[in-house]
């Protein structure tokens, strides 16, 4: 028997069946109840009410839901996620929190914990949506309600599960008015009733859509990556600048684009492919030089700069005739006239 992939999903969105079919060798699909629809057996209630409203029905639904079992909160960000943890341990309800920030260990500890009841309220971000199975999870609260319909259903997914009932309720309000069109989906799809501030919402939202007033958000699974336009980019090159220079970098106005980009360190010695290039001009010069020059000639006659030091790679094994000091750098040893004495270059 040959070698099996098995994948089970809640949802599975055209982009990712695509995908699928591509790479595995006649796929078999078993579906078990509507593709991408809510169990039936998780409540769905949607509030729409202004987000300044949101901490304190919060509050009321701890109040109600805190002794009966497991909570899961959900919202939209790392920032939002630790704000709101500090929040409700100030009202006075511990609880843990999780997101893409924390580290594994924190991850396994935080699951671990929840699990074993040593703590029943949690907040995280949408990676505790998928993958996650938590036996008496009576509560899923969409804070922040997610950016498309997938999420929407994973998220509710963590409670209601393995024929328990659950209840999941999602706040909504004008500022998140793009994503009531899936909340009505979801609802529809799962046949349970739709509020009318939410049906309205959605309507008023798809008018503005068909009039060309506001666009409707994408699936989460498209999207093309960022770039950054010329003000952005001559900003993000003046951060880069300015971050070398505060770490003893400075930028080379007579070669701006070679390959260390630009910037050289502040002190530091001339690269390996400079001094050779200068060391190769130099044996050219010696070689004309042993024709016409009749003379032993000193190290100063034939380097302008008076015979500043060098340092080359031993490894090249050079013998450069007739040159004392050659080029800017350290550890040259070296003769001082065209008689046959070789430059023999140090190590670096």
């Amino acid at each position: 028997m040959g070698h099996q992939t098995v994948l089970f999903s809640a949802t599975f969105p055209r982009q990712v069946e695509i995908l699928a079919r591509k790479v595995l060798n006649k796929p078999v699909e078993i579906q078990v109840g509507g593709r991408s629809v809510v169990n039936k057996d998780i409540t769905q209630l949607v509030e729409v009410s202004p987000e300044s409203d949101r901490f304190f029905r919060l509050l009321e639904l701890l109040g109600e839901w805190y002794e009966k079992g497991k909570m899961l909160i959900f919202v939209h960000s790392q920032e939002k996620c630790d704000a709101l943890f500090k929040d409700l341990l100030r009202s006075g309800y511990p609880c843990l929190s999780l997101h893409g920030a924390k580290d594994q260990t924190d991850h396994e500890s935080t699951i671990a914990d929840f699990k074993s009841n040593v703590c029943n309220l949690w907040v995280a971000t949408s990676i505790a949506a998928r993958g996650l199975d938590v036996k008496e999870l009576e509560l899923v609260i969409n804070y922040d309600v997610p950016n498309h319909y997938e999420d929407y259903v994973h998220r509710v997914g963590r409670t209601g599960r393995a024929g328990k009932k659950g209840r999941a309720i999602t706040f909504d309000s004008e500022e998140d008015a793009r994503y009531a069109p899936d909340l009505v989906k979801a609802l529809e799809l799962s046949e349970q009733s739709v509020p009318d501030d939410l049906k309205a919402l959605a309507d008023g939202f798809m008018a503005k859509v068909n009039q060309g007033l506001e666009q409707a958000h994408g699936t989460g699974y498209g999207g093309s990556g960022f770039k950054f336009n010329e003000e952005e980019d001559e900003v993000r090159r003046a951060a880069k600048k300015a971050q070398a220079k505060e770490y003893g970098y400075e930028e080379e106005k007579s070669d701006s684009k070679d390959e260390d980009g630009g910037v050289r360190k502040e002190g530091g010695d001339m690269s390996a492919q400079t001094a050779l290039s200068q060391a190769a001009a130099l044996a050219a010069a010696s070689k004309e030089s042993v024709g016409s020059i009749p003379t032993p000639m000193s190290a100063s006659q034939l380097i302008p700069n008076g015979g500043l030091h060098v340092s080359l790679p031993g490894v090249l094994g050079l013998a450069i005739l007739g040159a004392a000091t050659a080029v800017p750098g350290a550890g040259l040893s070296a003769g001082s006239n065209l008689g046959g004495l070789g430059t023999h270059l140090g190590n670096i």
